[in-house]
């Protein structure tokens, strides 16, 4: 992203310059900036991904560039899953900005005149495929051309993960890449469909020994789930929860299940929970 000496960059500078310009020099100093250096940063990485339980991403230092790096494409998917369902305005505020201009005026400090410097976004599928919208695009000799993808057609958000894409030349490489992942977004867009499901009634739970004598569980507000086209006649919603309990019961104790099958095939699965405490009652 072309940083340097007497600048001021924001925190929304560099994220900006890591998600359009694929900046290393962003990646360095944001590492630096969190954690004080780059191994540093590299052994937070590294904790992270382990305690998210991604076990196959493995990183020697925050750019990416390194070959010694190690990733799958499926835990690649899964920390896709993961960062946007925690950051999920970050699409629209990073990664599908087609440009990203640095140095502006206010990131100078007073004596430096460096020009400002436009580069576009790598990920040629923004503008090419309706619905794309993140997430990054790389390159390295020992991997060749990658892309992780993600795009949104009428509420149902598929996420792609392409490694290895080789041309005789790089315009070659990336034409490949990007022709390998319409192929395979044509494919999940036209195969499946995503779709919102209801579920019974909660029934009120009998609490023994309490202060309070019954208490309600509540479900999930909305149950959406991904099924092949054709499933959707074959979904149904059901619940499995207990009758009774015995006090105390905790704030958010599950108290049962929500299951959505597609025929015989379980394909959602979430808890019925308790929304307030029950104390134990008196003599």
């Amino acid at each position: 992203m072309f940083l340097g000496p007497d600048q001021t960059p924001r925190v929304g500078d560099l994220l900006r310059g890591l998600a359009v310009s694929s900046g290393n020099d962003a990646a360095v100093a944001a590492a630096t900036l969190l954690s004080g250096s780059v191994d540093a940063f590299t052994r937070r990485m590294n904790a992270e991904m382990q305690r998210l339980g991604i076990e196959n991403l493995e990183f020697v230092e925050p750019s990416g560039y390194d070959g010694r790096s190690r990733i799958t494409a499926r835990d690649f998917a899964a920390f896709i899953k993961l960062y946007l369902e925690l950051h999920p305005q970050s699409p629209a505020e990073l990664h599908s900005l087609r440009e990203f201009t640095y140095p502006r005026k206010e990131n100078l400090k007073p004596g430096n005149g460096s020009n400002p410097i436009t580069q576009h976004n790598r990920n040629s599928l923004l503008q090419t495929y309706p619905g794309v919208d993140g997430v990054k695009t790389g390159y390295l000799h020992e991997s060749g051309f990658n892309i992780a993808l993600t795009a949104e057609r009428d509420g149902m958000r598929l996420i792609l993960v392409l490694l290895g894409a080789y041309g005789e030349t790089p315009g070659a490489g990336i034409r490949s890449r990007d022709r390998d992942a319409r192929a395979l977004l044509d494919y999940g867009f036209a195969t499946y469909t995503t779709l919102r499901v209801g579920y019974p009634a909660p029934e009120t739970v009998r609490v023994w020994k309490g202060r309070t004598s019954a208490i309600l569980p509540r479900g999930p507000d909305q149950v959406w789930v991904t099924v092949r086209r054709g499933e959707e006649g074959k979904l149904r919603g059901e619940l499995s929860q207990r009758k009774f309990v015995t006090a105390p019961v905790a704030p958010g104790a599950t108290l049962g299940t929500v299951l959505v099958h597609a025929g015989d095939r379980l394909v959602y699965q979430g808890a019925l929970l308790a929304p307030d405490g029950v104390e134990r009652g008196p003599w």
